[in-house]
């Protein structure tokens, strides 16, 4: 028998078991990289769909995010939309469901969402064609106030609900709404200026 043709059935027994156990062990190796693999690609499928979800639940305004991450979503998407500004500590719900009507909702600290609109403050951004003038009509109404703020853009809110504070911003077919339940807040944020700013 030539040396190359050595097999199983030639070797010393000791030899025979050494190579049983190298085979052994090189199954059990592949065995364990298969699995491995395996659970990592369902952990990654799973932490894709995951976060599929959780993105789909932010931009409909139903999962809560901190400052970055409402940043991020909306510069993502290529939102257009208006607030006023971050808060420490802040959360925020932003409703992008309808990209002619986005709602930005700040949450007070510790709380998460709730559908009674009159505990949070809102600022909604609305597509409007030639909004400067539509507001500046709106404060000619009855109980209508209006005024030029000092960013140049166009204010009006009605004596009877000074919580609702409208905003037409000059140049561009944008108005904002700012609700806030805080007596004289809405108007304060739409008076201060520089207050009122894209989010980017």
């Amino acid at each position: 028998m030539a040396a190359s043709e050595v097999t199983l059935a030639t070797l010393p027994p000791r030899n025979l078991l050494i190579r049983v156990l190298h085979l052994r062990l090189r199954l059990l190796i592949a065995i364990l990289l298969s699995v491995g693999i395996s659970y990592t690609a369902i952990s990654l499928v799973n932490n894709h769909n995951q976060e599929n979800i959780n993105k789909t639940l932010r931009i409909n305004g139903l999962l809560s995010m901190d400052v970055r991450q409402l940043q991020a979503l909306v510069i993502a998407n290529g939102l257009n939309v208006y607030w006023a500004g971050p808060e420490k500590e802040g959360r925020y719900l932003i409703n992008a469901s309808n990209p002619l009507q986005i709602s930005i909702r700040y949450l007070p600290k510790g709380q998460e969402m709730s559908s009674t609109r009159a505990t949070y403050r809102d600022i909604e951004t609305f597509v409007q064609r030639n909004a400067f003038a539509v507001i500046r009509e709106a404060a000619a109404t009855k109980d209508g106030v209006g005024f030029i703020n000092r960013d140049g853009n166009a204010v009006f809110y009605n004596k009877l609900e000074p919580s609702n504070v409208y905003i037409g911003i000059k140049g561009a077919d944008l108005q904002i709404q700012i609700f806030d339940p805080q007596v004289d807040q809405s108007l304060a944020i739409a008076m201060q200026q520089g207050k009122l700013t894209r989010i980017q």
